[in-house]
């Protein structure tokens, strides 16, 4: 064997082989992703994104979510990794009207690209939480007092359906509805 053209031999690290065709390919960073859309129920939120160039390593995508604008990655909160194959991530069990704000990064074994356009968007009204009732009392014309704490209203105050049954029931298809209460 001509060391020259085949390769070289060394004690240390044993024989190399390099050939004269052979075809070196750099792996790089990938591509920066571009955000493309966002929209929202009233505890989630889903994002989509182009797909990158890989550039010679599949690797994945660095999803970014912060409750504020940011200018760079550290004004962000990094709160998952999914695959290369992905394009779209749902956050769920988010805050009821809460404004988030996204951003996403690809990352490969040869580094990071920079991270993506932000885009936001504001979760929508939830369900409020039912009331607790406090008490009732009945007077001597037979008129009834109900006394009840709100529930949280979890962004949009609405107002309150009293029912009433003469006998005992599991819901509401139990119970006729007497009156509309308004919370204000």
């Amino acid at each position: 064997v001509n060391d020259s053209e085949q390769g070289h031999a060394d004690e240390r690290f044993g024989y190399i082989a390099i050939e004269s065709n052979a075809t070196i390919q750099a792996v790089r960073s990938p591509s920066t992703p571009s955000l493309n859309s966002i929209s929202s129920t009233s505890n989630s939120i889903t994002i989509d994104w182009s797909s990158v160039s890989w550039n010679g390593d599949v690797g994945n995508y660095e999803i970014f979510r912060s409750t504020s604008s940011g200018s760079n990655e550290n004004d962000y909160t990094k709160i998952d990794t999914v695959s290369s194959s992905n394009t779209s991530y749902t956050d769920n069990s988010l805050e009821y009207v809460t404004e988030y704000y996204y951003r996403v990064k690809a990352s490969n074994s040869a580094g990071d690209s920079a991270i993506s356009n932000e885009l936001s968007i504001q979760t929508e009204v939830g369900p409020p939480a039912a009331p607790s009732l406090n008490s009732t009392s009945v007077n001597e014309n037979n008129d009834i007092t109900i006394l009840w704490a709100a529930g949280n209203w979890n962004g949009d105050v609405g107002s309150f359906n009293i029912y009433v049954s003469e006998n005992s029931g599991t819901s509401t298809s139990d119970y006729t509805l007497a009156q509309n209460v308004d919370s204000s």
